[in-house]
């Protein structure tokens, strides 16, 4: 399967994972993947920003450190540089925060506007109109995504890619994004490669 073909099938599935998460309980994290099918042989990987721009920032670095551990946990290799890679792993992060109600007697439309996931540059976008119920008391709740696209080095060919989504109620220390990557870290990269094209929740 093609690099575009992987895209396309995962952007819509990480739009219905989203606002399939806007419940008031716990749900754990919401796993998509899509792979070739065929054994992937485990190498040397370097992970980079989608955005190349965030490559220095302390919080990509954070997050890639921890991306990298759970790769070398699967039996990746982890190195410092582009050129000692086999492997390219492309992360994007991102939070957006959605209201929900526990007891709703009506409901209304409600747009959500333009989130793009990716640490701030490209990675999902959701634009997609969804029913927030009113009254009956209503909750904010983070929605924390973290993807991932394993590519070769020398050809560029996407092999693997999944987003891993998970929520908590906003104000609750388990509503930061930085609180929440390493459980979608672990999570996105469970039973690695993971079933193709079916979403597994990992109730962690």
């Amino acid at each position: 399967m093609k690099r575009s073909t992987l895209t396309r099938l995962l952007a819509p599935a990480a739009v219905l994972l989203v606002l399939a998460g806007c419940t008031t309980g716990p749900t754990g994290t919401n796993v998509t993947r899509f792979h070739m099918g065929t054994p992937i042989a485990k190498g040397s990987i370097f992970v980079e920003p989608r955005d190349p721009s965030k490559a220095n920032d302390l919080e990509f670095r954070t997050y890639a450190g921890i991306v990298s551990n759970e790769l070398a946990a699967i039996g990746f290799t982890p190195v410092s540089t582009l050129t000692a890679a086999e492997y390219v792993g492309v992360l994007s992060y991102g939070q957006t925060f959605q209201a929900v109600s526990s007891s709703p007697p009506v409901s209304v439309g409600f747009g959500v506007g333009g989130a793009s996931f990716g640490g701030g540059g490209g990675g999902v976008g959701v634009s997609s109109g969804v029913n927030v119920p009113v009254g009956g008391g209503t909750n904010v709740m983070a929605v924390s995504q973290l993807g991932l696209q394993i590519k070769r080095r020398s050809e560029q060919t996407v092999i693997w890619e999944g987003t891993a989504i998970s929520q908590a109620k906003s104000g609750t220390p388990e509503a930061s994004l930085g609180s929440a990557v390493p459980g979608l870290a672990r999570n996105l990269l469970r039973d690695f490669p993971g079933p193709a094209g079916k979403t597994v929740n990992y109730k962690n």
